[in-house]
């Protein structure tokens, strides 16, 4: 549970600065001179595309570790199978909306 918290959590980080890039040129967009914003774009679409490869890798990696573990991953299954309710509704990519966290804890501590 620690290493997703961690991959969540920089998954976070990564997303900020890619919204970081994106939104200043879509605030421009009606103010700017057309020719510098293309360029800007221009300028703006590696680093861009760069981030969001990284954040499908961390994505695909904490997928995996869910599914390493049984319990988190049948439990991930039945929450997500809701109408409605996707990976960031149940908690993935929200550190501090940890419901799967939360409960794999307490299920674990629970006498049997």
């Amino acid at each position: 549970m620690l290493e997703i918290k961690e991959l969540v959590s920089l998954r976070k980080r990564l997303l900020n600065a890619k919204n970081a890039l994106k939104v200043p040129l879509g605030e421009l967009a009606g103010f700017q001179n057309k020719k510098l914003l293309k360029e800007l774009e221009k300028l703006n679409k590696k680093p861009v595309e760069a981030l969001k490869n990284q954040i499908t890798e961390i994505e695909k990696k904490i997928r995996s570790l869910i599914k390493k573990d049984e319990q988190l991953n049948n439990l991930f299954a039945l929450v997500t199978s809701v109408d409605g309710v996707g990976e960031a509704a149940a908690g993935l990519p929200q550190p501090r909306c940890d419901f799967l966290g939360d409960y794999y804890y307490h299920r674990r501590a629970a006498p049997q």
